[in-house]
């Protein structure tokens, strides 16, 4: 006999769950999370079309429900893509970032000139974007009156209404740079997604604290083929339904700078980026990516909707930051895609517009053909991590 097909195997998985729902018990009570999940992984599948998770036994009705109504709206038996767009790698958009990025986290010797003349000049046609600079093209296309009640494109959620707290998880990113492809302006570039699965998670291991973790695969294709395979994962809680007062605005903390970095894996606070983001530039970055969340833009749906203390810098926009601070570390400020060949990172935890945090590479990078990038914390903890592989040019 031969083995059922991938579509037979998915009709019966749905069956399973469908019946598991059936008799499940009711929904599961909220509770106020007091600080964001992380996620402990970032796994990589090679799959082309989504698979349906064996959920655990306590995964509730509606979280079941969420993900297989996800997963049947994009899923093809064919592998068929979710979506496939086309976008031209615009001039102005990266100028604009690269103006944004020069004011945060310097890359030239000299910044203040090479910023007038960001100001003056747009960069030439052919001239590659650098690692991550893509994240700002192939932005949702979606009607204003079609975006969530947080301001989200709300293609890939959990269906039913229920999960709807979105935050960026973390992912990695492959550069076909062996064929020697890379992303350039002017580029006529296509992005082709796929959905690879939807998890249901545990806020560390309470039960009652569900969330769906979804995972997309993204691959950007110009004219000479394959450049670049972007993972990314986005988790989704459920609604806040509390009568915990908000969380206290945020202070700025100015003595932050002059505090030592608890962490003896970290090196000195002298080789790091001292950081300290204004929502002005969270704006900005919400413009370049065509994203209103408002988590980035709204304080009062922050504390009051979110939990969060104030506005939360874009997990994007720090990863980008990394890399930037990689690059400069390393001496790849000129090179090919600052000499990055892959990434794999994670947000652990939010920072905010106004408070100080440091980007660095951790002591003991290197070690395995990898540098480990972190944003941390004055008092050590951190943000997000990235591990890196380039070449070093010092």
């Amino acid at each position: 006999m031969h083995p059922p097909s991938p579509f037979i195997r998915s009709l019966c998985l749905r069956s399973i769950a469908l019946a598991l729902r059936s008799c499940h018990g009711p929904r599961m009570a909220n509770r106020c999370p007091s600080v964001p999940f992380h996620i402990t992984g970032c796994p990589s599948f090679s799959t082309s079309s989504a698979r349906v998770s064996a959920y655990s036994d306590w995964a509730s009705a509606d979280a079941r429900s969420a993900a297989d109504g996800l997963l049947s709206k994009w899923t093809s038996s064919s592998g068929q893509p979710a979506t496939v767009y086309t976008h031209e790698i615009g001039r102005t958009q990266v100028q604009l970032l690269r103006i944004t990025l020069e004011e945060i986290l310097p890359l030239s010797q000299e910044p203040a000139r090479y910023l007038q003349q960001l100001l003056r000049e747009q960069p030439e046609r052919g001239t590659p974007l650098l690692p991550a600079e893509h994240l700002v093209f192939f932005t949702p296309r979606v009607l204003s009156s079609n975006l969530g009640e947080d301001g989200t494109d709300t293609s890939f959620n959990p269906s039913g209404g229920v999960f709807t707290r979105r935050m960026w998880a973390g992912g990695s990113m492959v550069w076909n740079l062996t064929d020697g492809n890379i992303l350039r302006i002017g580029d006529e570039v296509t992005e082709t997604t796929y959905i690879e699965k939807v998890d249901i998670k545990q806020k560390r291991g309470d039960k009652e604290n569900e969330m769906l973790v979804v995972w997309l695969r993204k691959e950007f294709a110009n004219k000479d083929g394959l450049a670049l395979t972007d993972r990314r994962s986005w988790i989704f809680q459920r609604a806040l339904s509390c009568t915990n007062p908000p969380p206290t605005p945020l202070p700025v903390d100015v003595d932050a700078e002059r505090r030592q970095l608890l962490s003896p894996s970290l090196p000195p606070a002298a080789l790091a980026s001292r950081l300290q983001l204004k929502q002005a530039e969270l704006f900005r970055y919400s413009a370049l990516t065509f994203n209103g969340h408002a988590i980035h833009l709204d304080p009062d749906w922050c504390r009051k909707r979110e939990g969060h203390a104030a506005v939360v810098v874009h997990g994007p926009l720090n990863l980008t930051l990394l890399l930037r601070k990689w690059m400069l570390e390393t001496g790849n400020v000129e090179a090919v895609n600052g000499g990055v060949t892959s990434v794999d990172y994670r947000a652990k935890k939010p920072v905010y517009a106004g408070q100080t945090y440091w980007l660095q590479m951790e002591a003991q990078s290197g070690k395995k053909g990898e540098d480990v990038m972190q944003a941390v914390r004055p008092d050590g903890s951190v943000i997000m991590e990235a591990r890196v592989s380039g070449s070093h040019k010092q």
